[in-house]
This record gives structure tokens, C-alpha cells and sequence, in this order.
């Protein structure tokens, strides 16, 4: 996967995280406002749910910082509406 930022042309944005920011909810990881309709390819909502004890970003992240949800998924689904859903859930 660290080869996909180079193959993409994208340089890794960083993933400034820290889960302390976050409420329960949705995180929208695209900007809509940036294409026009008539650009848009995809009209779907993208919901990435993490698993237990997981992360709402890090578990999407690579160890090279690219948030693959954010930095490489939109140039796959043009006009998608992409996000990750965050919740608290410790198991053990």
C-alpha cells in the first residue's frame, strides 16, 4: 500500500488525530462543496465503520500517514461523499 500514495501521484497528507477530538458520529473526509454536480461521477455516501477497539481514522491510515479513505478513494469514486463513523467501544 505505500506504493499506492506514488502510484496515484499523491503525496500522504498527514492524519492529525486524536480521538479526544472526536464525538460519536460522522466525520465527513471529503469536501462536497469542491466539485459541481455535473463533475460528480458517483452520488453515493461512503460509511467506513472500524472494528472493536479500533480507531475512526487510524484504522484507515497507513504506517507512510495516507489516509486511504480521504487521499486515494475519491480519485476511485469522483463526487462520493466519503466518511468514517466513530463510536467508543473498548473490549478486552
Amino acid at each position: 500500500m505505500k506504493k499506492l500514495g506514488k502510484l496515484f501521484g499523491k503525496k500522504p497528507k498527514s492524519v492529525e488525530h486524536d480521538l479526544h477530538k472526536h464525538e460519536y458520529g460522522l466525520i465527513q473526509l471529503t469536501n462536497d462543496s469542491s466539485e459541481t454536480k455535473e463533475e460528480a461521477m458517483y452520488d453515493v455516501d461512503v460509511i467506513a465503520i472500524h472494528g472493536l477497539n479500533g480507531d475512526p481514522l487510524m484504522t484507515w491510515t497507513h504506517s507512510d500517514g495516507t489516509l486511504w479513505l480521504r487521499d486515494l478513494l475519491p480519485d476511485t469514486l469522483p463526487g462520493a461523499n466519503i466518511y468514517t463513523y466513530c463510536y467508543r467501544l473498548s473490549y478486552s
